[in-house]
């Protein structure tokens, strides 16, 4: 039950190390659930965290400098995802201190936790699972990466409760618990910077089917050899695999809205899910055909100037910008660039050399990256920012034609998030 995990915090001096979404959730359950214990703060930013310490005088505060310094004080330390150890060194004791809200999750949240990750379609996977399962009998929770911390939804579930988690690499790095059920979607290069090598990035990623148990269920992709290569050594574990070979009898293309072979992916990982809790066939396919997806992933922004606008700026690696180009073959124009963070672009120039594209308009550092490797090309406009790039597009698009922005790129050299870079593009369709 979610008491257990009171019981485990109850005693421990614990700190709240980052105090973004998931800190606040962690310091806020502290403060229901554990009136008048004590905890510290520790956040890059102190501004943050000024309300809560105003309002709770049993909240300690220190800067990061210093709690860096005393970790060895501490029982528990919960370390928000964002925050890399790469650039750390800490002795063996204090790393066995460091845990994260949704590894605590994955040990003490009671049912049947369903865990989502890969590179790239684990919020669409994640949230087409929960709509899949979803009846008005049941709700199916839906919380993780997807921006609900864990522990907001862990006092609702009990031992009849469906919940979907979406993981992150941040957050299965040193996770000691694996959920029950683990979709693994795909592996490519991503999130270098914070893992410091593939291998490591990888090996956060394989953690969620890790400490699967005898008798739990890895849904995983085989077309994916990196993946197929490390599901070979599992035992005990019943493994399902979609991506080469249909699973299930009926076609997916007429019930789902969503454009694009990586959504069917996606979908048929979402399926074989559902299907594992005894969703029937028909009622798979009725919620299929209702189910619209989410902002900021091939999304249909409208026509503007007769010119169709395609918002995908969740694409932060190059095969999701391939695999945008692939299910949008009439693009003219393309919007690609962004932070680089040290990932090859040699592929995706390729298919962009390759392609039928009319205008290639490449922004920022992975912009320029790409703008060498594809000299000389005429088609090619590069620009310091996506205003810039808008401005391009709306010129050189013919009527009639589609533009697509999919970055193959983080975005926080410029944009707090993607969702801010989307929105940003939206906005820029109709001004």
């Amino acid at each position: 039950m979610w008491s257990n995990l009171v019981s485990y915090l109850r005693g421990r001096r614990i700190l709240v190390w980052g105090f973004g979404t998931e800190g606040a959730s962690s310091a806020s359950f502290l403060q229901r659930h554990l009136p008048g214990q004590s905890f510290v703060i520790t956040d890059s930013d102190p501004a943050r965290v000024q309300s809560i310490l105003y309002n709770d005088r049993a909240i300690e505060f220190l800067s990061e400098v210093d709690a860096l310094t005393r970790l060895s004080e501490f029982d528990l330390i919960l370390k928000s995802p964002g925050i890399s150890l790469l650039k750390f060194r800490f002795p063996p004791n204090v790393m066995e201190k460091i845990r994260g809200q949704s590894d605590l999750f994955l040990q003490f949240a009671p049912g049947h936790l369903i865990g989502v990750t890969g590179t790239k379609g684990k919020s669409t996977t994640s949230s087409l699972i929960a709509h899949l399962l979803q009846t008005q009998a049941r709700s199916t929770p839906l919380v993780g990466n997807i921006g609900v911390p864990p522990w907001n939804v862990i006092k609702n579930l009990d031992d009849e409760s469906i919940c979907v988690i979406e993981l992150s690499s941040y957050q299965l790095e040193g996770t000691r618990y694996s959920p029950k059920i683990a979709v693994l979607l795909n592996l490519y290069q991503e999130h270098l910077n914070y893992h410091g090598s593939l291998e490591a990035y990888w090996r956060a990623k394989w953690n969620i089917t890790l400490h699967q148990k005898p008798g739990d269920t890895l849904i995983y992709n085989e077309s994916i050899p990196e993946i197929v290569t490390r599901v070979r050594d599992r035992s005990g574990v019943s493994a399902h695999a979609f991506g080469l070979v249909k699973p299930f009898q009926f076609s997916l293309e007429g019930c789902l809205a969503l454009r694009g072979n990586h959504n069917l992916s996606n979908a048929q990982a979402a399926v074989l899910t559902a299907k594992g809790f005894g969703v029937s066939d028909e009622t798979v396919q009725k919620r299929l055909l209702s189910y619209k997806g989410l902002p900021h992933r091939l999304e249909f922004v409208g026509v503007c100037n007769e010119i169709t606008y395609y918002n995908d700026s969740i694409s932060t690696v190059p095969e999701s910008a391939m695999a945008a180009l692939a299910a949008l073959s009439e693009t003219e124009t393309i919007i690609l660039g962004g932070q680089n963070r040290g990932v090859d672009y040699t592929q995706l120039a390729e298919v962009l050399r390759a392609s039928q594209l009319s205008t290639i308009i490449l922004v920022s550092e992975t912009g320029e990256i790409l703008r060498d490797l594809l000299m000389p090309d005429s088609r090619i406009r590069w620009v310091h920012h996506l205003t810039e790039a808008m401005q391009i597009a709306k010129r050189e698009t013919r009527s009639g034609g589609t533009c697509l922005f999919s970055p193959a790129a983080p975005s926080y050299n410029q944009f707090q998030n993607f969702e801010e870079r989307g929105n940003l593009f939206k906005q820029l369709t109709v001004t």
